[in-house]
Parts: structure tokens; C-alpha cells; sequence
């Protein structure tokens, strides 16, 4: 196995840099669950977001890169896991553009008032043809 500190969650869709037709698109990841995982001790979850990386300039003139356009979280996550864009939070459909889907799953655990979370994130580009 791999150490949970090597270890990251795979995107099964979007490949990396694959170049979708649709402007609603279904993300699809592959079940994740790190080695240091305590079963009966901690709970997951996976939180998914979308950034554009096509730079926007503000009312100031100033570039706003990697603006978050969406987002989803998915409590208790188990086995392959698949959102659609139109299920989470932010925009409910994509310009046409590049984009970075950025994938964490979090395994966490509360001490009290704490809650510690160890957390496996993978970064996907891809684009949105015109």
C-alpha cells in the first residue's frame, strides 16, 4: 500500500487536461481511504471544488486567477463517488475556459472543542471547449 502521506485521491472524470463538450459537467472519483484511517473513531469527507484559472481583472484592474466558480461537499462518502455540477453550490453551468477541479478527501476526528482532519487532495486541469 501506499503511505498516507504519498497518498492521493484519483479522478476517474475528468482526465487530466481532457477538454469536455458539455458546459454541465458529471465529476467522477474513485473511493478513497487512507491506511491511518480509525474507523469507529473518525468520519470522511470529500470536498470538491472548481476554479477557473483564466484570469479576470476587477473593478481595481487588478487579476483575479483561480476564483472558486463551485463547489460541493459530500458527507460520509463511501465507495466511487460521481457529482454533477448542477448539485453543488456556484455556477451552474461553465464558460467555456481552463479549469482546475481540486479534490480533498478528509478523514477527521474531534478532541472537545477540536476537530483534527487529515486531508488527501489531488488538482485535475481541464477545459471547457467553445
Amino acid at each position: 500500500t501506499v503511505p498516507a502521506r504519498d497518498a492521493h485521491p484519483d479522478v476517474a472524470a475528468p482526465a487530466d487536461g481532457e477538454v469536455l463538450r458539455t458546459r454541465t459537467p458529471t465529476f467522477r472519483f474513485d473511493d478513497f481511504v487512507s491506511e491511518d484511517l480509525v474507523a469507529d473513531l473518525e468520519s470522511r469527507v470529500l470536498e470538491v471544488h472548481v476554479n477557473s484559472t483564466t484570469a479576470e481583472v476587477d473593478e481595481k484592474g487588478e487579476h483575479k486567477p483561480n476564483q472558486v466558480v463551485w463547489k460541493d461537499i459530500v458527507h460520509a462518502p463511501t465507495g466511487d463517488v460521481s457529482v454533477k455540477l448542477r448539485d453543488g453550490d456556484g455556477a451552474q453551468s461553465l464558460d467555456p475556459g481552463l479549469y482546475r477541479l481540486v479534490v480533498t478527501y478528509g478523514e477527521q476526528r474531534s478532541f472537545g472543542p477540536l476537530q483534527l482532519s487529515r486531508d488527501a487532495s489531488l488538482v485535475v486541469p481541464f477545459q471547457i471547449a467553445p
